[in-house]
């Protein structure tokens, strides 16, 4: 009696201390596919820039198409007239405003079509999948094949992507930096100094 109350003592002891680590871990198989999706989402991003671009630079076009038609140099007549200082200070900033914003925008633009230019990337080669050593692979080792190139690629990948969206990024803030300039230089001109 006394051994069948140590047995069932004992038992939940053994149950705790043997763990089947395959319910603990996921199998390479799952890291395949969160690579795969890293891939993918990666290739998206570079995708989603080339068409954030287009759409930016048409918006840069039609702004700068607007700006250069009502351009207005009437200001630089009245430099010429008789004005106190305050007012041929904010003719200057009035005229600085506008050279300054077109000038941006038309830098803007230019970066944009910089950034439409393609570049080689690299991406997964399927090809290598069709590989008839690979098909005799467990499919652990398999799945493990393909994270090592799902992941190289990934890491070649990320800088290029990372490196064209701060380029948009930094385009866009000096696209938004030229109209806010070119709409001082119109607030000026309207205000009738």
């Amino acid at each position: 009696m006394d051994n069948k109350e140590s047995a069932e003592q004992y038992k939940p002891a053994e149950k705790i201390n043997t763990v089947n680590l395959t319910d603990q871990y996921p199998s390479a198989q799952f890291f395949v596919d969160a690579c795969f999706n890293d891939y993918q989402r990666l290739q998206d991003n570079y995708s989603k820039i080339y068409e954030k671009t287009n759409i930016a630079l048409a918006f840069v076009g039609i702004v700068l198409t607007i700006m250069l038609t009502t351009l207005d140099f009437s200001s630089l007549s009245k430099i010429m007239g008789s004005m106190n200082v305050g007012q041929l200070l904010l003719v200057l900033i009035e005229i600085g405003c506008c050279i300054c914003g077109v000038g941006i925008l038309l830098i803007s633009a230019i970066k944009f079509l910089y950034l439409l230019k393609g570049k080689d990337i690299p991406v997964f080669n399927s090809v290598d999948v069709r590989d008839a050593e690979l098909y005799r692979e467990d499919n652990e080792t398999a799945a493990m094949w393909l994270i090592d190139k799902y992941t190289s690629v990934v890491f070649e990948l990320r800088p290029i992507v990372e490196k064209k969206q701060k380029k948009f990024d930094s385009t866009l803030t000096m696209t938004i930096s030229g109209i806010i300039l070119y709409a001082i230089s119109v607030i000026l001109q309207k205000g009738g100094f």
